[in-house]
């Protein structure tokens, strides 16, 4: 009977540790997360070098991958949390105008940016990059430079005097004498190997004396370049040769411009349109003001006098927040890199899309040799309707 009782205790104890009599404990605990709306975008590489080590650049240069690492360009990511409505860009500009200085930190780095927007981004309402008509091949970005524009690129006129040095061209004709409402300045539109005078006329009293406003517009149809002089023939006689546009008054935002929509110009590499916008000062005023006086060419950049304006007195006071009214944008001018709303049924770019912004540099010719002053680029989203 004693060893029966002790058998049986032993049974027990292996029981209690047996699997088959083992039992899962579980519980469940619920998780809610609220994303706060956010809007933000976040653009790589946030450096862009070019001209450096071996990878020389001259005047007339158009060179569209980097030195670090041969990027393309940047992609652009929402990194926020709101979808993203519109997107624009804004580059850096030069404060004055540095041509004839001597100096290559008086450029501005920004200034030689062109941008084209990625093709086939379905998903996106991303602008298709303007070609003028041309295919885009990009079997090698470095030799096709379709498609590109400066988001917004400042050419000062050529009667102003930097530094005290005279640069009027002798050969350039412009209206006078009765021949003129008003007097003319002029200055040329540089687009790496090539150039496009141009001629505005400054109306001489009230406000448009600073803004070119109510005047003309008068831009060269044949290029300028190391072989051919191009339109330099402004007068009423030569009319052939250039494109006439009237000035119209701009007083979106903060402070009044003179606008200029589809402006032209017929390069060797297809035609590039923009929208152009004018700040001139006054034709008898030889002060520092003068040498400020430019034409912007703008494309996707939609505040670009905030930059220009800087800390220069003489400068307008220009909005730095307001930028370009887009509702009366033309097709080919100043327009957003996406511009929809959430109701129309546009594709915004949503939280974690990306897409490419490819990005190039173009030397103008007679950029002073050295390290040319540093630029930015910089992509301003928006989100209204959220």
């Amino acid at each position: 009977m004693r060893r029966t009782a002790i058998m049986f205790t032993a049974l027990a104890v292996v029981g209690l540790v047996s699997p088959a009599a083992a039992q899962d404990g579980r519980d469940d605990a619920g998780v809610d997360v609220t994303v706060s709306e956010v809007t933000n975008v976040d653009i790589n590489p946030t450096q862009l070098n070019y001209g450096t080590d071996d990878q020389t650049l001259e005047p007339r240069d158009f060179k569209a991958s980097s030195d670090n690492r041969k990027f393309p360009g940047i992609q652009v990511e929402n990194s926020g949390s709101n979808n993203i409505t519109q997107l624009s860009i804004e580059t850096s500009e030069p404060y004055d105008k540095p041509f004839g200085t001597g100096f290559s930190q008086e450029y501005d780095a920004g200034n030689f940016i062109k941008v084209r927007p990625q093709t086939g981004a379905a998903d996106i309402a991303l602008v298709s990059p303007f070609t003028g008509g041309e295919s885009v091949d990009t079997s090698d970005p470095n030799t096709d430079e379709t498609g590109y524009h400066y988001p917004a690129r400042v050419d000062f006129n050529a009667t102003g005097k930097p530094r005290g040095t005279p640069q009027a061209l002798t050969y350039i004709d412009i209206p006078t004498g009765e021949d003129a409402d008003s007097p003319f300045q002029y200055g040329r539109f540089r687009d790496g190997e090539e150039e496009f005078f141009w001629a505005i006329n400054t109306p001489g009293e009230g406000t448009g004396q600073n803004i070119c406003a109510s005047g003309t517009l008068r831009v060269g149809n044949k290029p300028h370049t190391d072989e051919a002089i191009g339109t330099t023939d402004f007068t009423s006689d030569n009319s052939d040769n250039y494109a006439e546009y009237d000035v119209a008054q701009d007083n979106e935002g903060e402070a009044v411009f003179g606008r200029v929509e589809d402006v032209e110009l017929n390069t060797s590499e297809g035609n590039t349109s923009y929208t152009v916008l004018s700040y001139c000062s006054g034709p008898n005023d030889n002060s520092a003001a003068d040498g400020l006086s430019f034409l912007v060419r703008t494309k996707y950049d939609l505040n670009p006098f905030a930059d220009v304006a800087g800390d220069t007195p003489s400068s307008p006071d220009f909005p730095t927040t307001n930028g370009i009214n887009t509702t009366t944008q033309s097709v080919n001018g100043a327009r957003a890199l996406i511009e929809t709303s959430e109701g129309s049924g546009s594709k915004p770019l949503h939280p974690g899309q990306s897409f490419t912004l490819f990005t190039a540099v173009e030397i103008p010719r007679g950029v002073a040799s050295g390290s040319v002053g540093p630029g930015t680029l910089s992509l301003v989203a928006a989100s209204p309707d959220a």
